[in-house]
């Protein structure tokens, strides 16, 4: 519980008088100074780091150009395969995560930032095929940005999805040099908006059952009470295993 470790800091650090009436961002700092993660109490280091995105999408990238795929199309191709790939580490490494084990699931706060994330990338994977399906097929290639985008979502994507403005892009440019057709580009949006929206609905299952949740042994505030069941993580994983699996081939098939 965070009075345990409270005491065990002031025993460590009496330079801090009384650490819990500062509990806030000063509090937050103090942790990240000594070495302690604010969100799990751990030492810094021992939570497994989150796969970013634009790392796998290089991984991806390189892997294209491996297989011989023309430059024009790797920017095009990868990001696609790395939601997949992102998706699939994601739950790969919070099932192996020894702090979760600890925890006995993966703590609320961790949930609903992959909850955010697939909300902005699904969102944006929305807006670009309503843009294709009613611009592009017309021979109007306009650039999709932030102004297609719904003001109420705009916080989440700037967040959790700038980066696909620029692999849209990427789309956009190949279709109007004839490098890809509009049904390619409508396919591929079809294929992420579909795994994003099955991992958006295990997702919200696993978080808003309470036969899902356990009592978080370590939690920092409100939203920290509970943890998500390791063995209901692990179960979301296998069901949307083949879902992910599905949608690698799907858009390398044709290159």
């Amino acid at each position: 519980m965070i009075g345990e470790h409270i005491i065990e800091l002031k025993k460590m650090h009496p330079e801090v008088v009384k650490p819990e009436k500062v509990y806030g961002q000063e509090w937050y700092d103090f942790l990240k100074k000594k070495g302690i993660d604010p969100k799990t109490l751990e030492p810094i280091g021992e939570k497994p780091p989150a796969p970013k995105f634009k790392q796998i999408q290089k991984q991806e990238e390189e892997k294209l150009r491996a297989k011989g795929v023309p430059e024009e199309q790797v920017k095009v191709v990868a990001p696609r395969p790395a939601t997949a790939v992102w998706l699939d580490r994601w739950f790969e490494n919070a099932t192996k995560s020894y702090m979760y084990k600890r925890l006995g699931g993966v703590p609320m706060v961790e949930m609903k930032n992959l909850r955010n994330m697939i909300m902005a990338k699904k969102h944006l994977a929305e807006v670009a095929s309503k843009v294709i399906a009613e611009q592009w097929t017309k021979g109007n290639h306009v650039q999709i940005t932030e102004k297609h985008v719904d003001p109420k979502m705009l916080p989440l994507v700037r967040e959790h999805a700038a980066g696909m403005f620029e692999d849209l892009e990427n789309i956009r440019k190949a279709v109007k040099e004839g490098k890809m057709s509009v049904e390619e580009a409508i396919n591929m949006m079809n294929v992420e908006r579909n795994v994003l929206d099955v991992a958006h609905e295990h997702v919200e299952k696993i978080m808003s059952s309470p036969e899902h949740l356990a009592k978080n042994p370590r939690p920092l505030g409100p939203e920290d009470e509970y943890v998500v069941r390791l063995s209901s993580v692990m179960k979301a994983h296998r069901e949307l295993k083949p879902h992910l699996e599905k949608a690698r081939p799907i858009l390398l098939k044709k290159k």
